[in-house]
């Protein structure tokens, strides 16, 4: 009976897959390994996740997934708590099991409905569970990943054709522009109407495009960004309080508590707080 070569740890990356429900925001902001294809599975979210991709963020609501192929840099801020699921896998490993044309190179969003993430997070609890078996089973780990990944390439289809779809009624690509502007200025504190007029737009038709594709305004899609950067710099470095809101040019450090807790539902001393103690517990 084969097994897999590398022990079902926090990642694996030789011939294998691995899942877990991660606690460590900071695994949002680790580049991806160069051998390994990983699909991130973000089931549930005290707060609306930021997740960054084709280099600007969208902002997604759970459940939802996005693949990440090997040796692709990425981000993404999630809420806490945030539960998730990571399967790494080579692709060598179900190579022979899947259609020809299946593309391991698909990345980025995938919306997803409650049924189907309940499907693929079942596939995750079995593929778990047969990885930490002893002595393990690796035909039945390599049929679990299979139907995970054709389950996914089935969803990526059908949101495909959506988005085509969307593209055309929604403006679409006036929202990509807008979210790249985001992305190159959030710290520059322009105006909804700054942002429409470098588009090209009135601040009214930004506004009805940004809520066709997300159900939210410019300006709190603008905020939310601000808000992904402010807990990036709250998990990752010492820096404080006020230096932050300083760095995101908001207006002084009560202004911009205010804002994270509007945000977030706690303030930003307690957000870094939670984090230290839900790490440390790791």
């Amino acid at each position: 009976m084969d097994s897999l070569k590398s022990p079902f740890d926090f990642v694996v990356y030789q011939d294998g897959s691995v899942e877990r429900r991660i606690r460590d925001p900071a695994f949002f902001e680790k580049p991806n390994s160069v051998d390994n294809h990983r699909v991130v599975l973000i089931l549930q979210g005290s707060a609306t996740p930021m997740y960054v991709d084709y280099g600007y963020f969208v902002p997604a609501i759970p459940p939802f997934l996005s693949q990440i192929p090997a040796n692709t840099p990425y981000l993404a801020s999630p809420s806490t708590p945030t539960m998730v699921w990571a399967v790494e896998y080579k692709q060598n490993l179900v190579e022979d099991m899947l259609p020809t044309d299946y593309n391991h190179r698909n990345r980025g969003y995938l919306p997803l409905g409650d049924e189907t993430a309940k499907q693929l997070e079942t596939l995750c609890v079995m593929m778990h569970q047969r990885s930490n078996e002893i002595p393990q089973d690796l035909s039945i780990i390599r049929h679990l990943l299979c139907a995970y990944l054709l389950i996914i390439g089935k969803e990526r289809q059908t949101y495909n054709k959506h988005l085509s779809t969307q593209i055309q009624r929604h403006g679409w690509n006036d929202f990509q522009a807008f979210i790249r502007l985001v992305e190159e200025h959030y710290k520059d504190r322009w105006t909804v109407e700054t942002y429409a007029r470098t588009i090209g737009l009135s601040s009214r038709s930004l506004n009805d495009i940004c809520r066709a594709n997300t159900r939210r305004s410019p300006g709190a899609l603008i905020e939310e960004r601000r808000m992904t950067e402010a807990k990036k710099m709250l998990i990752n470095s010492d820096v404080s309080i006020a230096e932050i809101a300083l760095r995101l040019n908001y207006n002084d450090q009560a202004y911009f508590s205010r804002a994270f807790k509007r945000n977030c539902s706690i303030c930003p001393t307690e957000f870094r707080s939670r984090l230290a103690a839900l790490i440390s517990s790791d």
